[in-house]
């Protein structure tokens, strides 16, 4: 065991070794010259082998003795070395708390003064503290690996010393644990038990809280690397994979360990790695750059993909961070838009009907047949004002409409009005209207219709029964005069109006059986593509999640909800032109469905026994009486005033009694009896073989019409 003595008796041992030496030395000289004067002469091999021999035992004890002095001397410092005191000075200035501790006489040798700035004890603390009451110092978490490296050390070191470094928590004079790095010297006696302890430790506290921090960044940093969904790759700059996460290797067919022996030019084909080439130059000059380019995965599939690749640094060099995203879907998703687009832009082009997006004051998009109802080309529409061709007498009207409709207020949906074409031809055209979102603005889509040979014919059958009523007036003047020809004059005049109510029903036949084929043609040529359309995308959306919340899922939402607004839109104007309802489940249900349409819930009842709820009739009287509740009820809700309004089906004998009657404010039945609207109920009723009944009071109106039960066989 080395001990401390002072710089004088450290010269007094080392003049003594001195003497030692050479008192040594004299007694060999003193042996050898005694040996060779008392000896016989022996021969020269054996005289050099005497003279080597004790040359050599001399050395040695000249040797071992020096160590013998080097091991006794050592500076009063308890580092044990022969260094000067400043040395000394500046170790315990540097912030590490140098000690010298005796495990078997509980004892600090030695302790710096700056053990108080570290830890907050006095030197003197730690006076006549023992081992375990020391131990009580350090983290319980620590203890136990303290104890146990110490062990380890024992059971290595039989005896000697050993030089360990550890790392753990120690109470400060306050309180609290502060981390610190404890480097010493361990020594041992033979049986393997710890006889002292010299070193030195310092505070690595911040440190240790750095190390935390830092580990718990990257932890999070690997988890959200590992769990992302894009493959990343991280290369050098030679293009040897340095690092890639789970995604990459799915991407690519590959496990972790083959992408790390690969290299970009492995996986990326070789008509793209100029494209390539050039895009990592402008990386290096602006630090990141994107590109559009394809994988080629293990089992040789090429893989469309969206890379963006940074200049990143990783383990202290320069490294490429490039992210690649599958756009496989998005590419398909990108094909099928343009092919539903394609579809929807043919279907357009090709319609019959003019098809008009109209917005605050001007065309947005217009048809082929547009184009020919108006005489304009659809360039010559584009950008039009929508009132340059409408007839002066019907431009305020159509103008209300429109505003209110974009507005939000209510307005008639179909009407119909006068259309100035190019040519300064005036036609007639009925618009079917709903309020759309045309690029984030409101705007109307219309459906045109040119009825000017309808409308013609309506005017024609006005003007024939005017010249007919004239005529009567005429005959009636001359009765006096000539019986015959007044009797001539009736007969023309009732044949005249077989003739013309025979035209009126032939009409209304062919006006139903159109309105019929043109809502037929909606709802299974148009409202079925659309139909098509729409679970195109929905099964797009559905088939990939992720593009919910990107730009292309976004657009593809939107577009299908227009084709939802289109597909209720389609159905809405199908209805309207011939209701479904009332060829598919008879006349009461019409009626009902009506009912629920005109949305005046509470106002209006619907009257019919059961069996005629389940009662058909003949298509042609159900089409006919269902026109003439539609235009009676829509006559009582419009100008009637009334609270409530009954609408009655019943049976009596072989005849069907359609009412509708009202508590408004009445009508005089001879004097509206000229109207279109009552002429073309009566109509409708005589084509059915049957008669229309009014009967008009203040408080009471009821309009009945009654027809024979042509009971159908659906």
């Amino acid at each position: 065991m080395p001990v401390n003595v002072s710089s004088k008796r450290r010269i007094f041992i080392r003049i003594l070794a001195i003497l030692l030496m050479l008192l040594v030395g004299s007694a060999y000289c003193e042996f050898v010259r005694s040996y060779t004067m008392t000896q016989p002469m022996p021969d020269l091999a054996t005289y050099r082998a005497v003279i080597v021999a004790t040359t050599v035992a001399v050395l040695c004890f000249v040797i071992f003795v020096a160590l013998l002095a080097a091991r006794l001397i050592r500076p009063d410092h308890p580092a044990g070395r022969n260094f000067p005191p400043e040395f000394y000075a500046a170790l315990e200035s540097s912030g590490h708390i140098l000690y010298k501790y005796d495990v078997q006489k509980n004892h600090f040798e030695y302790i710096s003064p700056n053990v108080r700035e570290i830890l907050g004890f006095a030197p003197e603390y730690f006076n006549g503290k023992s081992f375990d009451e020391l131990s009580q110092g350090i983290h319980p978490e620590d203890r136990l690996m303290l104890q146990k490296f110490l062990e380890g050390g024992a059971a290595a070191h039989k005896g000697g010393a050993a030089t360990a470094a550890v790392e753990y928590r120690r109470m400060t004079a306050d309180g609290r644990y502060c981390w610190v790095a404890d480097r010493c010297n361990l020594h041992f006696d033979n049986a393997g038990r710890l006889t002292a302890i010299v070193g030195s430790m310092y505070d690595i506290t911040r440190r240790k809280e750095d190390q935390l921090k830092i580990g718990e960044l990257q932890g999070r940093h690997r988890d959200l690397f590992e769990s992302i969904g894009d493959a990343i790759f991280i290369g050098d700059g030679g293009g040897r994979f340095l690092d890639v996460n789970p995604a990459a290797c799915r991407q690519l067919g590959c496990d972790r360990r083959e992408l790390l022996n690969m290299a970009v030019q492995d996986i990326i084909p070789p008509q793209e790695m100029g494209t390539l080439g050039r895009t990592m130059d402008a990386v290096l000059k602006t630090g990141k750059a994107e590109l559009e380019s394809v994988h080629v995965r293990k089992d040789g599939v090429r893989v469309p993909v969206e890379l963006r690749i940074s200049l990143i640094d990783y383990a202290g060099k320069p490294a490429f961070l490039a992210v690649a995203r599958d756009i496989t879907d998005r590419r398909a998703a990108q094909e099928a838009v343009r092919q539903s687009e394609e579809r929807y832009r043919q279907l357009i082009e090709t319609a019959y009907e003019g098809v008009a997006v109209i917005g605050q004051d001007k065309f947005l998009f217009a048809n082929e047949s547009t184009s020919r109802i108006s005489g304009y080309s659809v360039q010559e529409l584009a950008g039009m004002h929508p009132m340059e061709i409408i007839h002066p007498e019907d431009r305020e009207m159509v103008r209300k409409y429109h505003d209110d409709r974009l507005a939000g207020l209510p307005a008639p949906s179909r009407y119909e009005f006068q259309l100035v074409r190019k040519d300064g031809q005036v036609v007639w055209v009925h618009i079917s209207a709903i309020k759309i979102n045309w690029q984030g603005q409101p705007a109307s889509l219309g459906l045109l219709l040119d009825v000017t040979d309808l409308i013609n014919a309506q005017d024609a059958l006005q003007k024939g029964q005017e010249y007919l009523e004239k005529r009567v007036k005429e005959r009636t003047a001359e009765l006096a005069r000539a019986n015959r020809e007044l009797e001539a004059e009736i007969e023309e005049r009732r044949r005249m109006e077989r003739i013309l109510q025979d035209v009126r029903r032939t009409l209304l036949v062919a006006r139903e059986d159109e309105r019929r084929q043109v809502a037929m043609d909606l709802h299974d040529s148009i409202g079925q593509k659309v139909i098509a359309m729409n679970l195109s995308l929905q099964s797009i959306l559905a088939g990939k999640s992720s593009l919910g919340d990107g730009p292309v899922g976004r657009t593809l939402s939107d577009l299908a909800g227009n084709c939802t607004s289109l597909i209720r839109e389609i159905r809405q104007i199908s209805h309207g032109l011939y209701p479904p309802t009332l060829e598919s489940l008879g006349l009461a249900n019409a009626l009902a469905q009506m009912i629920h349409d005109a949305q005046a819930a509470g106002r209006i009842r619907l009257d019919c026994p059961g069996d005629l709820q389940r009662m058909r009739l003949a298509p042609r009287q159900e089409i006919q009486l269902f026109r003439i509740a539609q235009e009676a009820l829509a006559n009582a809700l419009k100008h009637s005033q009334a609270g409530h309004v009954i609408l009655s089906l019943a049976r009596k004998d072989d005849r069907i009694i359609l009412a509708v009657s009202d508590d408004g404010k009445g009508f005089d039945p001879g004097g509206t009896a000229g109207g279109m609207g009552l002429n073309t109920m009566r109509d409708r009723a005589q084509s059915c073989g049957g008669a229309l009944r009014i009967d008009s009071t203040p408080g009471r109106t009821v309009i009945e019409a009654e027809v024979p039960a042509n009971v159908s066989d659906y």
